[in-house]
């Protein structure tokens, strides 16, 4: 991953939400790729993380949409986040990759807020594994869209 994840982890990023019954925590990374792998001219986002709080059976759409936009294509594919790419679906992508050990910087929503939680929440370790998992998913989703554009190519 290209997450520092000794310095994010998911109470960093999850530490001051708080779920009530029936729902759940979950840390979202959102890594949107390399300035080289824009296409249409759009200037690639900050990577950001974020902590979304949702139903326990909540998807990994949902959970997306819950700290962000989405735009779906044919199919309901995952076309964009939060506005990134401005426009297509799928389209070519330069053959670009990260180097090995090149760490990204996340900044983390609500960082700096001065609220803090002493609550220990003791569903935790679940949160951890269910965070994993949707991060899992975005990356994948977002490695997706990126492979799908390379092979249009």
């Amino acid at each position: 991953p290209r997450a520092d994840l000794a310095d994010l982890d998911f109470e960093t990023i999850c530490g001051d939400a708080t779920a009530g019954d029936g729902e759940k925590r979950v840390a979202v990374l959102i890594d949107y790729g390399l300035d080289a792998d824009a296409t249409n001219g759009d200037d690639v986002p900050a990577p950001t993380a974020d902590c979304a709080v949702v139903p326990e059976k909540a998807t990994g759409l949902q959970v997306l949409d819950s700290v962000g936009e989405t735009r779906l294509g044919d199919k309901n594919s995952l076309c964009a986040i939060n506005g990134y790419p401005g426009t297509g679906c799928f389209e070519p992508a330069k053959q670009e990759s990260a180097k090995d050990g090149d760490p990204v910087e996340f900044t983390v929503a609500g960082a700096g807020d001065d609220s803090s939680s002493d609550e220990a929440d003791e569903d935790s370790n679940n949160g951890i594994l269910i965070g994993g998992a949707v991060v899992v998913i975005v990356a994948l989703g977002v490695g997706g869209v990126l492979l799908n554009r390379r092979r249009s190519a």
